[in-house]
């Protein structure tokens, strides 16, 4: 399974549906998890995955866990809170499950995460989105 850390307002940027879940608060809480439809059907067959929990354990790649690159974190358990439309979107996130951004504090505490929020060397584990107003295009605020 792979996936991305979200906040709150991932779906406010992003297009991405959901079929099940509340887009404005499927990932507020921590331990929250939203998967797609396929990843849904692969681990529920059909069932209902709101509410349910999934035990979830990192990959052991050295970018997400302190401990070395062979040893695979368990994370703990995490509640669906929702599932995100088949609408085979075009898009350079190829996920399978969003985890709640508020879940990072806690992984980080626990040392199951390294915190690298103000290290310019790992600038690339992340991705960040700017909304620009109706009509402006990225360029425009630049004064010379």
């Amino acid at each position: 399974m792979r996936g991305y850390f979200a906040d709150t307002s991932f779906f406010s940027v992003f297009s991405f549906a959901l079929e099940r879940g509340d887009r404005a608060t499927a990932l507020a809480a921590p331990n929250s998890l939203v998967l797609t439809h396929e990843m849904a059907e692969k681990l529920f067959k059909g069932d209902d995955p709101i509410g349910k929990t999934v035990e979830f354990t990192d990959r052991g790649l050295i970018v997400y866990s302190p401990a070395s690159a062979s040893v695979a974190t368990p994370w703990g358990s995490y509640t669906i809170t929702g599932v995100i439309a088949d609408n085979h979107y075009r898009s350079h996130l190829q996920f399978d499950a969003l985890m709640s951004a508020s879940s990072m504090p806690v992984l980080q505490k626990e040392n199951k995460l390294s915190d690298h929020g103000n290290d310019w060397a790992n600038f690339y584990n992340c991705y960040t989105y700017v909304v620009l107003l109706p009509g402006k295009t990225g360029g425009s605020w630049i004064r010379r």
